[in-house]
């Protein structure tokens, strides 16, 4: 049996996306993008793995689309991310700040990431808005992870952009020595 990786995919289950095929299928139908955004932005439970592909990794064939596309974190963000004790109001505040962020960009891994966290501290562990921010988390995490587990050149982690790269790494325990074109 082969080693599973850290998200538990077994290593020759690895996936590298089909670019051609995902910009193929986008060109032949210019709707499919903004259908599966649409359904991925409800938390649409039945989005399958295809489709996650074609969200995530079609972003890069999109005219908005810069794997540099710096979204604008409030300075609020570092404090309800690291705190405990954080005001309702502030979260309800940073809250409507990340939605907006995510209806401008809504593949970032890391806005997910905030937005969880932010609806924990608002709702408590079990709520709709907790469990649908938890599922496109987990669904942007679970498209990525398919790619690789980043130990090699032949399992590197596909994503798009690079917040996305320094997120997972973050969340993996790891630390870069250098990063590199």
């Amino acid at each position: 049996k082969a080693q599973d990786d850290v998200m538990g995919t077994p290593k020759e289950a690895f996936q590298r996306p089909n670019y051609d095929t995902i910009q193929k299928m986008m060109t032949e139908n210019p709707n499919l993008y903004p259908s599966i955004e649409a359904r991925f932005l409800r938390a649409d439970f039945s989005l399958t793995d295809e489709e996650m592909n074609i969200f995530y990794y079609g972003k890069i064939f999109r005219d908005d689309y810069s794997p540099y596309h710096n979204v604008e974190w409030t300075p609020n963000i570092k404090q309800i991310m690291y705190s405990g004790n954080l005001k309702k109001s502030l979260l309800k505040k940073e809250l409507k700040n990340i939605n907006q962020s995510l209806a401008d960009y809504p593949v970032s891994l890391e806005g997910y990431f905030i937005k969880y966290i932010i609806c924990i501290g608002l709702y408590g562990d079990t709520s709709e808005e907790v469990e649908s921010s938890m599922y496109q988390l987990l669904f942007l995490l679970r498209t990525i992870a398919r790619t690789g587990d980043g130990t090699s050149m032949g399992s590197a982690i596909h994503v798009t952009h690079v917040s996305d790269e320094h997120t997972i790494m973050r969340m993996m325990g790891f630390s870069w020595k250098k990063q590199s074109l």
